[in-house]
């Protein structure tokens, strides 16, 4: 399985702390091996075929799987998940 990710993604990767980091590619680890269950992966309703899966308290991965593998579209804070969910509600 291949993992891919954009740009916004990885820049925002980076400019968190090595513990967030961590977490985060622990997650990613568990998506890319199917260790997660699927209650786990929450469909974005607003975007068809987005997933958001939570790590930690307050960051999002927001992915979507392709032929391939899956690609991680963006990595962000539950502030801007809520503030997006009501501009689109």
């Amino acid at each position: 399985m291949r993992t891919t990710w954009t740009l916004e993604a990885s820049s925002f990767s980076d400019q968190l702390d090595d513990a967030a980091r961590g977490r985060i590619s622990a997650a990613i680890g568990q998506l890319e091996r199917g260790d997660l269950p699927p209650a786990l992966l929450v469909p974005m309703h607003s975007q068809p075929g987005l997933y958001r899966l939570r790590v930690g308290p307050d960051i999002r991965i927001l992915f979507s799987r392709t032929p391939d593998g899956i690609r991680i579209v963006d990595i962000v804070k539950r502030s801007q998940i809520d503030h997006l969910r009501k501009s689109v509600g």
